[in-house]
């Protein structure tokens, strides 16, 4: 029973988006509903089905387990959804095979309120009721939307109400938002350079894993050097866009290495102002109204919003499920439109790798391009740091390459390998490329200097010793704490409750170690956790004693494994 609860709990997903994607997704045409129209235009689906309300929970139910290979008998319906494994994106899986079964149209924002199979049910039961769908009227009437109302009643008990559609001519939110953000977060102001240990603007020191400099560079005497020579050489700014006077010889040495680095033929780089502005640069210039942009449902927000943007059909698959994928591009796939699935290397909330080489098995199949952020990866794993898709054999096989140069690059910025007709046209169709000043010459110094320590031995010996100071950290966390089930130097602690969360990262800033806190909407509710970001540069001494910290405060908030029955865990982090 209690390994049954724990796989139950391991297919928990996260919500890191869903402060994004419940704003945005009254914008995007929902793949389900559109394949329902399809499928109701050429006469595949009868509504003439007669339903009780038993007989839709029945099917509901069926669907769930189908979904989530969970035995129905399994399955309880007062019992909240992410507990199962359905959070906001996975919603979006189940209402498009609810939208299909019933022949419905139901859209995805009237059911993201919807925490359990009876509210849902009650819900499409209500909506064939007045659909004129035949059903067995076995209850009294109740309008099964006022759930949604009561369920966000309360808009401002987390960040994401303040974020919502409706705002206030006097400001009022932004006002209100002050008081909420001010007892809840503190930005930290260093005064050093990033190291596993910095100082704050108010004297204190603090172990430190809020910083993605990953193999440490950021502060290597060869990348301060020549990040100073070419500011010497070029001065501080481009003082232009890139097609337009703004690239330098510097920009095009550092482009030409990063081909060569990959070895992938007839392909070239897009050089962008900061990785987010690659995701969505590339994303929205290269799809347009009328294609379909397919995302893992934990795609980083940069990433949606490329998608968004381009104005073409967004859809999710169920974070790392192929066959939840494949059930997706088999409803899009025309054969004329483009379809573009986007994964990433190491999604960065959780800290696990992305199935890459099953992303590309079943894209290819259905004629769809493959796009993969190795914003995390990129340096850290692979030969020579060439990153997870090397790692997973199918580096040639992915058609949009994207990097940054903020994590293990050490500077800021971001990056476009693709076939050297597609990089050439995200050159003029990404606006954010187009139209934001080319990266500075120090920049680009700098981080070129850190790629080429990054791809050679100095890289391989940073790698080893990062691996080593992971594994080492999850060591000391074995049997004390809930960890996520990460693979990688991104270690993920759950803590539970909200304001425990707050509770345990404020006590242990006092006590001198900063691990940053992951909270709803950016994981889901009642799954709080503190995350840490593990460099090559942290010794042994300073993870003993951060986790000893943090083992201490979680006995000191009741969140140590000894109350593990309070703990939300979430999956394959």
């Amino acid at each position: 029973m209690e390994q049954r609860e724990m796989e139950n709990s391991n297919q928990d997903r996260r919500e890191v988006l869903k402060s994004i994607l419940i704003r945005e997704l009254g914008k995007i045409k929902n793949s389900g509903i559109q394949e329902n129209r399809n499928a109701i235009a050429t006469g595949d689906k009868v509504a003439s089905s007669k339903y009780s309300e038993k007989q839709v929970t029945d099917e509901i139910v069926q669907i769930i387990s189908e979904l989530l290979k969970i035995p129905k008998d399994e399955l309880k319906i007062d019992t909240e959804l992410n507990k199962y494994g359905i959070d906001s994106m996975g919603q979006v899986s189940l209402l498009r095979r609810i939208n299909n079964t019933f022949s419905i149209e139901v859209e995805v924002e009237e059911i993201i309120g919807l925490s359990s199979i009876r509210e849902i049910s009650s819900f499409i039961y209500e909506t064939l009721k007045s659909s004129g769908h035949k059903i067995e009227d076995t209850r009294s009437s109740n309008n099964s939307k006022s759930i949604i109302n009561d369920k966000v009643s309360d808009t401002k008990d987390s960040i994401d109400g303040f974020f919502g559609s409706i705002t206030s001519r006097e400001d009022e939110e932004i006002e209100d938002f002050q008081d909420f953000i001010q007892n809840r977060s503190k930005i930290l102001f260093r005064t050093s350079k990033v190291k596993p240990v910095f100082l704050t603007e108010d004297g204190e020191s603090l172990i430190n894993f809020s910083n993605y400099d990953y193999l440490g560079y950021s502060g290597h005497p060869e990348v301060i050097k020549a990040s100073q020579e070419a500011l010497d050489k070029y001065g501080l700014g481009s003082a232009a866009t890139p097609l337009v006077g703004g690239m330098l010889t510097l920009h095009k040495e550092f482009q030409k290495e990063l081909v060569d680095f990959f070895g992938k033929k007839d392909t070239a780089v897009t050089l962008f102002s900061s990785g987010f502005s690659a995701c969505s640069g590339t994303i929205s210039g290269y799809m347009k109204e009328g294609d379909h942009v397919v995302l893992d449902a934990y795609m980083h927000a940069s990433s949606v919003d490329g998608a968004i943007f381009s104005k073409a059909n967004v859809h999710y698959f169920m974070h790392n499920n192929m066959e939840d994928l494949e059930d997706v591009l088999k409803g899009i796939d025309n054969g004329k439109n483009r379809i573009l699935v986007c994964t990433e290397g190491c999604f960065s909330a959780d800290g696990d790798y992305g199935d890459i080489k099953g992303v590309v098995r079943v894209s290819k199949k259905y004629g769809a391009k493959v796009f993969v952020d190795e914003a995390h990866s990129m340096l850290l794993t692979g030969e020579n740091g060439r990153g997870v898709c090397a790692d997973q054999g199918v580096l040639d096989d992915v058609d949009l390459l994207i990097g940054t140069l903020s994590k293990t690059f050490s500077g800021i910025g971001g990056f476009l390998l693709a076939k050297k007709s597609i990089s050439n046209y995200i050159d003029y169709s990404a606006r954010n490329h187009m139209f934001s000043g080319t990266l500075p010459a120090a920049i680009v110094g700098g981080v070129f200097a850190s790629f080429k320590l990054a791809s050679g031995k100095d890289g391989d010996i940073k790698r080893k010793k990062l691996m080593e100071n992971a594994r080492y950290l999850k060591s000391l966390y074995k049997d004390k704490v809930m960890l996520a089930n990460t693979k990688t130097w991104i270690v993920p602690v759950i803590i539970g409750d909200e304001q425990k969360t707050i509770e345990v990262s404020n006590y242990l800033k006092e006590k001198g170690v900063y691990a940053p806190i992951l909270v709803y909407p950016a994981a889901p509710k009642g799954a709080g956790r503190l995350r840490h970001f593990i460099t090559s540069e942290h010794t042994k001494d300073q993870l003993q004693k951060a986790a000893g910290l943090v083992i201490e405060a979680a006995e000191k908030f009741g969140c140590s494994l000894k109350n593990k029955g309070e703990v939300v865990v979430m999956s394959d982090m």
